[in-house]
């Protein structure tokens, strides 16, 4: 007995499954926010600063690092991957959330780890600090403006200290 597997639905059906997985992850609080991104969150909101979050998760997973992660924080804007043409390293989400939100790409800063989120920053025009993590630490992401082991370096990245790095 032979097996047709169409590739299209078997990746489409891994991929929902990761999503459920990640939720899930979230929901139950195993999934940790990255050291010091709260802290600086909560800065720039306290500021009146706009926030966003473009990522290349979908739709229902950024949603629910909003809802379960981010309690408290005010999020002003949310861009998923899909709803973009091209993902990262293409700057296109980048550039609609600098159109949506009204801010110029000099009076912006990205938060990355890797170096597809570095590059799509970079060439949308905006500075980019790059965070290092298990995953993306062997990734090459020199063209970013800052590069931390964590937001907590320095005694914690605080938005003065952007204003002055940046």
């Amino acid at each position: 007995m032979e097996y047709k597997i169409n590739p299209d639905k078997f990746i489409k059906k891994i991929h929902l499954r990761k999503t459920e997985i990640f939720v899930e992850l979230i929901k139950s609080a195993k999934l940790p926010l990255r050291p010091g991104i709260r802290r600086l969150m909560e800065e720039i909101n306290h500021r009146g600063v706009f926030l966003g979050i473009c990522t290349t998760s979908n739709e229902k997973a950024a949603l629910a690092v909003e809802k379960y992660m981010l309690q408290g924080i005010k999020v002003d804007l949310i861009l998923a991957g899909d709803i973009v043409k091209n993902k990262k390293p293409d700057p296109e989400i980048y550039l609609m959330a600098l159109e949506k939100s009204g801010v110029s790409a000099q009076n912006a800063f990205v938060v990355e780890d890797s170096r597809i989120g570095v590059l799509a920053g970079k060439a949308a025009g905006i500075s980019v600090i790059a965070t290092l993590n298990e995953y993306t630490k062997d990734e090459d992401v020199s063209s970013a403006d800052i590069i931390v082991d964590s937001l907590e370096d320095f005694g914690g990245i605080t938005f003065d200290k952007l204003e002055s790095f940046l």
